[in-house]
C-alpha cells in the first residue's frame, strides 16, 4: 500500500526539534523546516531501501559493486550520518509500530554492514545514527558469552603492552577467542609451570572494517564514557609493531589481513593510534556524540 507522502512529513515533523538536535546547532538556526526535512528524508528513504534491496540479494544497477563496497565506507563516517530515529519514523510507518518492526531495521542495516542477525543482541535503546548501531553491536558485551574473559580496560599508552614476538619470545601462547560475539574480550590464563596463554578477540581487516574502526575511535572521542574501540585498538597497535609481529597473529588466526601485505597492516595499526592519541579538535568543543560535525546538503 502507498503511503500518501504528507504522512511521511507530519512524522518527521512531530520530531523536528529531535532532528534538529542531531547537528552542530551553529549550522541549522537559518536551515528552513522545509528544507531540512527534504534533506532528511530524501537520505532516509534512501538507505532504507538500500538496506531493504540489499538484504533480498537485490544489485541495484546505478550502484556498481566497486561503488557498493566504496558506499558501505561512507556511510559509517561520522560525518555522514542520518538521525537513526528518522530512520525508524519512516520504516515504522511503512512496517506497522511494533517492536519487530525496530529489530528488523535494525538487522536490515547491520546485514547491510556484514553482520548477520545471530551475532546481534538488540537493546531498548535507539541509537544515534547508523555507526552507532554498528559500534553498539561491536563494543558491548554480549550478556549470553562467558564471564570468564575480560573486557578491555581503558588504555591510551603505545607502551604498555610488548609486542607480539617479545611475548612469543617468552613463552606467551597467542589463542584466537572461540566466542566470536564480541571483540571486546581478553584473557591471560597461566596453564602451567611456566606456560601463559593470551586469548585474544579475532579481528578481520579489511577497508570497511579499518573505515568503521577510524570512525568508532572518533565518537569515542566525542562522548564522555568508555572507550573500548580505542583501548582495542591500542592493544593490537603494541602488538603489531613489524610484519613478524601480525605473522605470529596470522599463524593463531587472531588477525585476517584483507587490506594488503603485512606491512601495510602495521601502518594501519600506527595510523590508528595517531587518530586515538590526536585531540578532538576538528570542531567545536560544545560538540557531543548525539550531535553530527556538519549538516551535508544532498541536491
Amino acid at each position: 500500500m502507498k503511503i500518501p507522502e504528507i504522512e511521511y512529513w507530519e512524522k518527521l515533523k512531530a520530531i523536528e526539534g529531535q532532528i534538529r538536535g542531531f547537528y552542530n546547532p551553529s549550522i541549522p538556526k537559518n536551515f528552513k523546516t522545509s528544507d531540512l526535512l527534504e534533506m532528511v528524508f530524501v537520505d532516509s528513504a534512501f538507505l532504507i531501501e538500500l538496506c531493504r534491496e540489499f538484504s533480498q540479494g537485490i544489485r541495484l544497477p546505478i550502484i556498481p559493486h566497486p561503488v557498493m563496497k566504496s558506499l558501505k565506507r561512507d556511510l559509517l563516517m561520522v560525518e555522514n550520518q542520518v538521525p537513526y530515529i528518522a530512520l525508524l519514523e519512516i520504516f515504522l510507518l511503512q512496517e506497522g509500530n511494533s517492536f519487530q518492526s525496530t529489530i528488523k531495521l535494525a538487522n536490515l542495516v547491520l546485514k547491510f554492514f556484514g553482520i548477520p542477525e545471530d551475532e546481534v543482541t538488540h537493546s531498548n535503546e535507539t541509537p544515534h545514527h547508523m555507526l552507532h548501531l554498528y559500534y553498539n553491536v561491536l563494543a558491548s558485551p554480549n550478556p549470553n558469552t562467558s564471564q570468564d574473559n575480560t573486557v578491555l580496560p581503558h588504555m591510551r599508552s603505545t607502551t604498555m603492552i610488548p609486542s607480539a614476538s617479545q611475548l612469543h619470545d617468552h613463552g606467551i601462547e597467542f589463542h584466537k577467542n572461540p566466542e566470536m560475539s564480541s571483540i571486546m574480550k581478553v584473557s591471560l590464563k597461566r596453564t602451567g609451570f611456566v606456560k601463559t596463554n593470551l586469548s585474544l578477540p579475532f579481528l578481520r581487516m579489511d577497508s570497511l572494517k579499518r573505515t568503521a574502526l577510524a570512525n568508532m575511535i572518533y565518537f569515542e572521542e566525542m562522548r564522555n564514557g568508555p572507550m573500548p574501540i580505542s583501548s582495542l585498538c591500542c592493544l593490537f597497535n603494541c602488538l603489531m609493531r613489524n610484519e613478524a609481529d601480525v605473522l605470529i597473529l596470522a599463524k593463531n588466526e587472531i588477525v585476517e589481513n584483507k587490506i594488503g601485505g603485512d606491512k601495510e597492516l602495521v601502518q594501519t595499526s600506527e595510523w590508528g593510534m595517531l587518530v586515538i592519541m590526536h585531540e578532538w579538535r576538528r570542531y567545536e568543543s560544545s560538540l557531543t556524540a548525539e550531535q553530527f560535525p556538519v549538516l551535508i546538503l544532498v541536491k
